[in-house]
């Protein structure tokens, strides 16, 4: 007998090997997931058979898994749902990439990279394609990525760096950066639907090319295909939507699509997914344990904070408070440099656009990763010779002298605002209680990056006197968002999230000035309602605080009602509220101003909207017994606004009582349109 055969590690990892789906986002708003039962119970089963028989000690629940059962737990479970083609997408203000993932019954999933682009020839096997797209003059895309950058002329347009347009507003006040805008022919709308379309395009060409059976895969899942976007943890409802409608512009998706097509994850949580694999960081974790992860890319940098609830049957997480994103990443470093490198060859015969563009391309790809806070100048070899000489300008020898001081003064704006980003989270979670910061994206690889962080974070006192250890990925050419996009549409490891703002609604309140001494800066306001209760309009009411920790499939219910003299006159037909927004703990008891508009610090966040026609028959009937409608036959219904704060995207739904039976009905969410 083959005594590994019943060693706990040997028996566990067979058991955990059986089909089992993941939970999954989409499959109902707080529900539990079958298929993860199915596993416990198989593993008890199991477990508690082979006890009897005097082969494994400890009951399931007592179980110690070693990392190596842990990590084939996570990457080794085979799938057990109906066939589906999942794309990742990272479009990054620098670099993009996409990711793409065939799962089939009983298969273990596979994540793949689109690691071959056009203009990129001579790369194979690089993952990342450059964010750029070249114009005509007729504003038709002429080429895209590496081939755009090679082609670019005085004659056509070179787009680059439009992310930064697509950003919060907030966050360009916070980070006081102005992007650069597009010329006067160009939409932003335009621009994400060119790209995008021409990604993906390439992306299915990748996947026909290079998979098994391709052809007759796209033909069955040509349309079911699902595409999950990598965002920054800073964007909204709004981002999202504009995103949605650039899809359907590019005619990726239909206009009816289903929801569980398209869908958003934050660039920290799809790294996360991508760390605990990839990285075999999840098999390292135990219950309680926290831990950071920062993702440096090209224009923001996001940080998010994460406590493991659970290791068996399947890891869990839980954000710890809400996470960050600062305007910070390495295009700000490039730009940084390329001012001062500008003003050093301004009267130089090196000056030309060609001599710095070449200089450019290798401080970006270099030089930038490799400056250290020990260096000391920096020597940038661009000549083509070394008869390549300008000693006024620093050059000699084809090769460029940076001074030290002048390297520090390009990271440091950046670097600082990272870590005072780091720094906030830590803060508000309590430093001491984190073990370990998980860097992934391009800019991560800066060494500069890494060794300022490192000194910064831990050059403070620890109640335990831990430090902070950082661990980087050895996989520096993957887009870990990219991967971690379908991983996480495959796993939902992340199963509550801290939110990372105030919401509420303006809505009418009671008169109760001794429980609310608020109310009483608006007495003048007060008036009787149809049932003879006294009410105050405007008020706030709050459904989730800002780094409230909210459960995935938990909605957050506010209790609403609608008075009318006729069913017609409740609106059922066009209901609608605006959900508030706030950066604030604590906004304040109003709503609005007096005079009008929202107050201070209010701005709104998206309109919910429904048909609440089918509640009619839920309707009541009493007669008013003062204001206006005195005497009236008066008709009023009481509902519920039900809304998934603890998810990537608001989901919301309306619930009411009929007859004792618990109805429900969806909800439209209507974002702030974006027009750029």
């Amino acid at each position: 007998m083959n005594a590994t055969a019943y060693a706990p590690d040997a028996l566990l990892e067979n058991v955990l090997r059986s089909p089992y789906t993941g939970p999954d986002e989409d499959a109902g708003c707080g529900s539990e997931h079958e298929q993860e039962e199915r596993v416990h119970d198989e593993v008890r089963r199991r477990c508690v058979a082979t006890r009897a028989r005097g082969l494994f000690g400890p009951q399931p629940d007592t179980l110690s898994l070693s990392p190596r059962v842990l990590a084939g737990t996570m990457r080794q479970t085979p799938y057990d749902g109906p066939e589906r083609l999942v794309f990742g997408i990272d479009v990054g203000t620098a670099m993009s990439a996409v990711s793409f993932v065939h799962l089939r019954r009983l298969d273990v999933p596979e994540v793949k990279l689109v690691c071959r682009w056009p203009g990129q020839e001579e790369a194979a096997g690089d993952a990342k394609f450059p964010t750029a797209i070249l114009y005509d003059a007729g504003g038709e895309p002429h080429s895209f990525g590496a081939a755009a950058l090679e082609a670019a002329n005085e004659e056509m347009v070179l787009v680059r760096w439009w992310k930064l347009l697509l950003h919060p507003a907030a966050m360009h006040k916070a980070s006081g950066i102005t992007p650069i805008p597009l010329p006067g022919h160009l939409t932003l709308k335009q621009v994400y639907q060119d790209f995008i379309y021409h990604i993906f395009d390439h992306a299915t060409q990748f996947f026909l090319e290079t998979q098994p059976n391709a052809a007759a895969t796209w033909q069955r899942l040509q349309h079911s295909f699902e595409l999950v976007f990598a965002i920054p943890n800073g964007w909204t409802e709004d981002e999202q939507h504009f995103l949605r409608d650039a899809v359907l512009s590019a005619d990726i998706l239909p206009d009816d699509y289903g929801d569980q097509r398209l869908s958003f994850v934050s660039e920290a949580e799809a790294s996360v997914h991508f760390a605990l694999e990839d990285m075999g960081f999840g098999a390292q974790l135990s219950v309680g344990e926290i831990f950071t992860v920062l993702d440096a890319g090209g224009s923001t940098v996001d940080t998010a904070m994460y406590r493991c609830t659970a290791v068996y049957p399947q890891l869990r997480l839980q954000e710890v408070t809400s996470s960050e994103c600062c305007e910070a990443g390495s295009v700000f470093v490039d730009r940084e440099f390329e001012k001062w490198l500008r003003k050093r060859l301004r009267n130089s015969k090196y000056g030309i656009d060609a001599c710095i563009a070449t200089i450019l391309k290798i401080f970006e790809t270099k030089t930038k990763r490799r400056f250290r806070l020990d260096d000391t100048d920096i020597l940038i070899p661009f000549g083509a010779t070394f008869r390549e000489s300008d000693e006024l300008c620093g050059i000699r020898k084809g090769n460029l002298s940076v001074p030290r001081e002048i390297m520090e003064r390009t990271f440091d704006k950046a670097v600082d605002t990272i870590v005072a980003s780091v720094h906030r989270i830590l803060d508000r979670a309590a430093r001491s209680s984190c073990k370990a910061c998980l860097l992934v994206g391009g800019f991560a690889e800066s060494q500069y990056l890494r060794e300022s962080l490192q000194n910064a974070l831990n050059d403070r006192e620890s109640e335990d006197d831990r430090m902070l250890q950082f661990v980087m990925s050895d996989r520096p050419t993957a887009k870990a968002a990219a991967v971690g996009a379908c991983k996480w549409r495959i796993r939902h490891y992340v199963t509550a999230r801290a939110a990372r703002y105030t919401f509420g609604v303006s809505r009418w309140e009671h008169w109760e000035p001794d429980k609310f001494p608020k109310q009483k800066e608006r007495a003048q306001h007060v008036v009787c309602g149809s049932d003879g209760d006294l009410m105050i309009p405007g008020c706030l009411s709050i459904m989730v605080r800002k780094n409230q920790i909210v459960d995935r499939d938990t909605p957050i219910s506010i209790p609403l009602r609608w008075d009318g003299r006729t069913p017609s006159g409740l609106g059922l037909e066009t209901w609608s509220i605006e959900l508030l927004v706030s950066d604030s703990e604590d906004p304040g008891y109003w709503a609005d101003r007096v005079k009008g508009g929202l107050a201070p610090g209010i701005r709104k966040a998206c309109t919910l909207t429904a048909n609440l026609s089918g509640m009619r028959r839920a309707l009541k009937r009493y007669r008013a017994t003062s204001g206006e409608d005195a005497g009236e036959l008066m008709y009023w219904a009481e509902y519920n606004v039900e809304v998934y704060f603890g998810q990537t995207s608001l989901k919301a739904y309306i619930t009411w009582k009929e007859k004792g039976k618990m109805m429900k009905g969806p909800v439209s969410i209507v974002p702030n349109s974006i027009d750029r």
